[in-house]
């Protein structure tokens, strides 16, 4: 079976955009091959900027921002796709729509996660140009701050403040409805 024309050069862009993933495996492997001291150092100073956008990590334990780091794994989505939720994303390049936010690389997205609750999370990004970025799962997230207290707490906590603010705007909107 051939692929017509159209779908032939839709897979050779895509391929072509899809070295992101790559070159990010590549990364973690050098990232592997380091002393903990060495990888500690690079993995930090190399994500610093991008964690720091992220509240809930703001000042958590330094190992567990590296174990953090080791555990993104990269993903490409192709032009009008929908990235779905329940992942913290990190921009690598192109462009998304994120609720009313443009993004650009070096943004994150999908802060949300950390809610147990899908339904009160919010946006699903699309992108707008073929989209290279870096990804966790709650879950995988929640497993990694297991092991470490001050991550584990902050993240519970900006949990339940989320979860309480956008549960109280839902029985606003259902009120006025109801009015």
């Amino acid at each position: 079976h051939r692929l017509d024309k159209e779908q032939q050069r839709e897979l050779r862009e895509y391929l072509h955009e899809s070295r992101h993933i790559e070159r990010a495996n590549n990364e973690r492997e050098l990232l592997n091959l380091m002393s903990p001291k060495l990888q500690a150092e690079v993995a930090l100073h190399v994500n610093r900027e991008v964690l720091a956008k992220v509240p809930f990590l703001k000042d958590t334990e330094p190992k567990f921002l590296i174990q953090l780091v080791l555990a993104l794994r990269p993903v490409v989505f192709v032009p009008a796709e929908q990235a779905p939720t329940g992942y913290l994303y990190i921009l690598q390049s192109g462009v998304a729509v994120y609720g009313y936010s443009v993004l650009t690389p070096g943004l994150t997205w999908g802060h949300d996660m950390i809610l147990q609750n899908t339904a009160l999370q919010r946006f699903a990004a699309r992108a707008l140009s073929f989209l290279s970025a870096l990804r966790i799962s709650r879950s995988e997230l929640v497993k990694l701050a297991d092991k470490y207290p001050v991550a584990e707490s902050k993240i519970r906590w900006a949990a339940i403040k989320l979860a309480l603010g956008r549960t109280i705007i839902k029985l606003a909107n259902l009120v006025n409805q109801a009015e």
